[in-house]
């Protein structure tokens, strides 16, 4: 699932108002214009449907740093870093490293 943008939220909006039934008065031909209150209901559901689209997709991140338990105020930077992975290792522990596993494939159960 790719995450939704503009471009997919203007087509979303314009199909939604091509499928409302055209409102002609009596004794008239031309069709009138949509009621404004339609169009920015149209205009909230569909941003309330992308924004929660959005939030249910897995984060990517673009960084991973490893921290030192206790060294550092971790949530202060998950606040600062939003791209960036941290991974807590215990005190004194030798810090993780990055295994390429395509030229080791990690076997399961």
């Amino acid at each position: 699932m790719d995450k939704l943008d503009l471009k997919d939220y203007l087509i979303m909006v314009l199909d939604a108002i091509a499928e409302l039934p055209p409102v002609i008065q009596e004794g008239s031909t031309i069709p009138d214009l949509i009621p404004k209150k339609v169009v920015l209901d149209i205009l909230k559901d569909k941003k309330i449907f992308i924004d929660g689209h959005n939030e249910s997709l897995p984060k990517t991140y673009t960084k991973i740093m490893y921290v030192e338990d206790g060294s550092v105020d971790v949530a202060e930077l998950e606040s600062e870093l939003p791209d960036t992975k941290i991974i807590v290792y215990r005190q004194g522990a030798c810090p993780p490293e990055l295994k390429d596993i395509q030229s080791n494939p990690i076997k399961g159960y």
